[in-house]
């Protein structure tokens, strides 16, 4: 097979497809295939667009990246924007593959708009002293991205939010966010369930540990990171 202007990343990545037999598709794989409407180019574009999440921060690691499951991941900032932050995990998002098959390109420009605007404030803010810590795992890089699409206005509210429903659009205070965050991080990584009883960020730590995707453990987790970051966010 003979690929023209291809990038090593491109060589590997057909390389790895030819040669990954006896292998079962991922989720991501299978939409890959059956779709070639505008929503698959829209979350594709982005997935590629966004290397350095995958290379370098590893929200996804190098190989699950190459079964496009860092697909999944920039699919779900799609449907944060586009519907808000709820129940997640590959149904949802074939689900929402299904209902914006006739959607035109035009429709998502503003969401990828918005998804980069969020990303390069991620990276600018956080990159260098967070990307050891669990905001770059992915499912609460997921949460921390959809505090602050919320937090700017850009997200819907959700059975989610009901909450924090009066922070949307208050902004993102990042001079005291960024210190608040470093304590959930330190926290996160030093709990001890039993020692640590009165641990403010107990809810947190706990819904991080159990599934990822139901909307009972992305609430506690996504309502503390909106009251850690929001502005005017109270001591």
């Amino acid at each position: 097979m003979q690929l023209l202007n291809a990038s090593n990343a491109d060589v590997l990545e057909v390389f790895v497809r030819l040669n990954s037999y006896s292998v079962k598709l991922t989720p991501a794989e299978l939409r890959h295939a059956e779709y070639l409407e505008p929503v698959k180019w829209a979350i594709y574009d982005a997935t590629r667009e966004w290397p350095t999440l995958w290379n370098e921060y590893k929200i996804v690691s190098v190989r699950d990246s190459l079964r496009l499951k860092n697909t999944s991941t920039i699919a779900e900032m799609f449907i944060i924007l586009d519907n808000g932050y709820g129940d997640g995990g590959e149904p949802s998002i074939t689900k929402y593959y299904k209902l914006k098959k006739a959607e035109e390109d035009i429709y998502f420009v503003p969401m990828r708009e918005r998804l980069d605007d969020i990303l390069k404030e991620i990276i600018e803010k956080m990159a260098d002293d967070f990307k050891a810590t669990t905001f770059f795992y992915a499912p609460n890089f997921l949460a921390l991205f959809a505090a602050i699409a919320f937090l700017k206005g850009y997200a819907p509210n959700t059975r989610t939010t009901e909450n924090v429903e009066d922070f949307r659009g208050r902004g993102v205070n990042w001079e005291d966010g960024i210190e608040r965050l470093s304590e959930m991080a330190r926290e996160f990584d030093e709990y001890d369930p039993e020692a640590d009883s009165e641990n403010p960020y107990a809810s947190f730590i706990a819904a991080t540990k159990s599934t990822t995707h139901r909307i009972s453990s992305r609430k506690p987790r996504f309502e503390q990171i909106v009251r850690e970051i929001a502005a005017d966010a109270p001591q």
